[in-house]
């Protein structure tokens, strides 16, 4: 029986890492803290974005999960390789080597023993930032919003998508039904996806120059977007989950003699094959690509499933031939 997991409370639950997915043997679900949580910490990784760390005053036990990894990952490697996702280090040299004054901005890897039928369970615990004074729905909405209008909000890791990903695996803490109410009333749409849009879009309109131009002969065209489906079963296996390609897209880029398209999903090392030799892709008003495989990247990347009505958009570019790539950066 392996001895070893990894508790997870925050974005750890859908993003755990290279390294450590790598060596997951099971996740361990229904579990919940020990400890107090609550969004404390301004993340400078996240453009200021608040996150979720352990606190001693206010806050909230929370949903959680056990990450066990496999039998022969020992504790040592195990505090390695979580201390190397913390701080965005994935697959170097670096080791975790306990502090003994940590400062605002250490890691720190705690042990708890015997919990829920693991013999160890790694977390950590990284200084709150956020003093309890100012840690108001007003001031985590303010920087929540800051951060979706940032480089973070391009790269999914702002704090809009933080909360995001914590009310879809459950976690409830104080301060989050107010600071969600706070997000949508300083930037007015009724949804947290509608805000996260809005707000990107935003930055995007600040940035993008007074005059726009088509590709010209020889550059390369601009891609297409797909949007996830699902036929409504959301199964955690990723079995009934695809993306939806319109008809122009579909006629313009594909070919009925490919019999399949190989695609190259943002993040995963191999590529997959996807059949469209099916009346579900050509004879519809639009074009569904179907795999199990796509699912489980959709759900690893905490994109599924989504808020009714509101599935997330990707960029789908042409490589060559009948092999594509999709990207998780334009969702």
């Amino acid at each position: 029986m392996n001895n070893i997991g990894i508790l997870a409370y925050g974005s750890l639950i859908c993003d755990p890492g290279q390294e450590i997915q790598a060596a997951l043997a099971r996740r361990v679900e229904g579990v919940e803290t020990r400890f107090k949580v609550e969004f404390a910490r301004s993340s400078q990784g996240r453009n200021g974005a608040p996150t979720l760390v352990p606190v001693e005053k206010d806050g909230a036990c929370v949903k959680a999960i056990i990450l066990v990894l496999k039998e022969h990952i020992s504790e040592e490697e195990a505090k390695n390789m979580l201390y190397r996702r913390e701080i965005n280090k994935v697959c170097t040299d670096r080791k975790y080597k306990h502090p003994r004054n940590p400062g605002p901005n250490t890691v720190c890897i705690q042990r708890l023993e015997n919990f829920h039928g693991i013999g160890v369970v790694l977390y950590t615990k990284i200084e709150a930032t956020i003093p309890v004074p100012n840690r108001t729905p007003q001031r985590l909405a303010e920087l929540a919003i800051k951060s979706a209008r940032a480089k973070a909000g391009a790269e999914g890791r702002d704090g809009i998508s933080y909360l995001i990903a914590a009310k879809r695996n459950e976690i409830m803490t104080p301060l989050m039904p107010d600071y969600e109410k706070e997000i949508l009333r300083q930037t007015g749409p009724q949804s947290l996806k509608e805000a996260l849009c809005w707000e990107r879009l935003r930055a995007c309109l600040r940035s993008a120059p007074v005059i726009h131009r088509r590709a010209s002969e020889g550059e390369q065209e601009p891609g297409m977007i797909v949007t996830a489906w699902n036929n409504g079963a959301y199964h955690k296996s990723g079995a009934g989950y695809g993306l939806k390609i319109s008809a122009g897209d579909r006629d313009r880029y594909f070919r009925r003699e490919w019999g399949s398209v190989i695609l190259e999903l943002e993040g995963v090392p191999d590529s997959i094959s996807v059949n469209i030799d099916k009346p579900s892709f050509w004879d519809r008003v639009y074009g569904e690509l179907i795999s199990k495989d796509i699912g489980q990247w959709l759900r690893s990347n905490c994109k599924a499933p989504w808020p009714k009505g509101y599935p997330p958009k990707f960029s789908m570019d042409l490589i060559s031939g009948n092999r594509f790539s999709v990207h998780l950066s334009n969702s």
